[in-house]
């Protein structure tokens, strides 16, 4: 979700209203695996489809967990993330060569 938190309980609402307290869905978030995490420690996924009428039921105490959707592949953020392990890798063996020139 965009911004998480703590909500109180409301009767009879859904994990949607919960989530949309939260700011809705992050565009990283992998919403066909969204799941409630009761207080007793069973979860349960989330039914977020239109055509589900009985949804999961949200208890006092319960927990929306979203997690973060892993598959995709952004090529811009990998080329940015390599060049600067590269950079680092260079300044290290730039000043590894300078202090063993000095001994």
């Amino acid at each position: 979700v965009l911004s998480a938190g703590s909500f109180l309980y409301d009767t009879g609402r859904g994990g949607s209203h919960y989530i949309r307290l939260a700011g809705g869905y992050a565009p990283s978030a992998d919403r066909g695996r969204t799941f409630v995490l009761m207080p007793d420690g069973t979860a349960a996924p989330l039914s977020s489809s239109f055509l589900t009428f009985n949804g999961t039921r949200i208890v006092p105490g319960s927990t929306v967990i979203v997690p973060q959707d892993l598959r995709p592949f952004r090529l811009r953020q990998f080329a940015i993330d390599l060049s600067q392990i590269i950079s680092q890798l260079a300044v290290s063996a730039a000043s590894i060569a300078v202090i063993s020139r000095s001994n």
